[in-house]
């Protein structure tokens, strides 16, 4: 999904996910607590558009963003669908921070069909993962090549901040093009002819590998 463009910078939505959400109950309130991302944690590997990576969130990536908060209006919602809506930042209902870990965000669930029908799932354990979507200016991230020859991208400040969610699968997205694809390949063009052939072959066998572990 475009989010800008010009001659300056490029934002495209991303989306990623982790394992860490969890309900709490206090009588007949049920507050979910959950963490979009973690800090200074090297993700799975991520295939988009072709391209392996791994990535990096800083700690400090959220500050600028959430300095914001009043101007935003992330939505909590299942599976990044705003149709299915648990709550939104605007109306107070949702709370976004940062902590020791990462991105910590926490609501109510509401007395409605979908906020029952969530709690329902997440207390027999059908729902466990946390998501959110963001997009990063181009000169906010840096990569590099871990010792495995992967490319790494760290993210040193998030720009934008769409929703968070309690998603139903954990997959990386694998259609979306985003801006990491681009920054990559201008990343790659700056290594020799030989290395790149020699890191096409690697991505040959990366994928393969990750598709034979799905």
């Amino acid at each position: 999904m475009l989010i800008k463009n010009n001659q300056k910078k490029t934002q495209m939505k991303e989306i990623r996910q982790s394992n860490d959400v969890e309900i709490r109950q206090d009588g007949e309130v049920t507050t979910v607590v959950g963490w979009g991302a973690v800090f200074d944690v090297e993700s799975r590997m991520i295939y988009e558009g072709g391209k392996l990576f791994k990535e990096v969130i800083e700690r400090g990536a959220f500050d600028e963003v959430l300095s914001r908060i009043d101007d935003l209006n992330v939505i909590a919602n299942r599976d990044h669908d705003n149709t299915k809506m648990l709550a939104r930042s605007r109306s107070k209902t949702l709370s976004l921070s940062t902590d020791d870990k990462g991105l910590r965000y926490e609501f109510q669930l509401p007395n409605t069909t979908l906020g029952r029908d969530t709690l329902e799932m997440m207390q027999r354990g059908d729902l466990n993962e946390s998501s959110f979507a963001f997009s990063v200016d181009k000169g906010d991230e840096v990569w590099s090549r871990g010792q495995d020859g992967v490319p790494i991208r760290k993210i040193k400040r998030v720009s934008g901040l769409y929703d968070v969610a309690i998603v139903t699968t954990g997959a990386y997205p694998t259609t979306d093009v985003s801006t990491a694809l681009r920054s990559l390949e201008e990343f790659e063009k700056r290594e020799s002819s030989s290395t790149k052939q020699e890191l096409d072959e690697y991505y040959i066998n990366l994928k393969n590998d990750f598709y034979g572990k799905v």
